[in-house]
């Protein structure tokens, strides 16, 4: 089901990088509107310490951070700047066809989770 397997948040772990990739098969052959959004936290000292979005306290994002989005050999690369830190940027994107084919890559300086930016759908 298309829209289970696309009802999600992916973000990097604690790690200073990874990818998540595949494949997800489309009902029909045609012409699809993708919507989905990024962002990130920003931070505050006086969050709540459960805190993860649109602030947290633990600790600055850093503004390097980034997130390569690659859909159906389309390539975008966002950075955890000040314009996404405590934002969601949203994003649509047409494809052609009955698949759509994705990588997520993450990079980051700091390995602690809740300072990563974030893909949403």
């Amino acid at each position: 089901d298309p829209s289970t397997a696309l009802a999600s948040e992916t973000k990097l772990d604690n790690a200073l990088e990874g990818y998540i990739e595949g494949t997800v098969h489309l009902p029909v052959d045609g012409r699809w509107l993708l919507q989905y959004y990024i962002g990130g936290p920003a931070f505050d000292r006086n969050a709540p310490d459960s805190s993860k979005f649109p602030t947290e306290s633990v600790g600055e994002p850093d503004a390097m951070d980034s997130m390569t989005i690659e859909i159906n050999g389309e390539t975008a690369v966002h950075h955890n700047n000040a314009d996404l830190q405590g934002h969601k940027k949203f994003i649509s994107q047409t494809i052609e066809g009955q698949t759509v084919r994705f990588k997520f890559s993450f990079t980051s300086a700091h390995p602690l989770r809740r300072l990563h930016p974030f893909v949403a759908t």
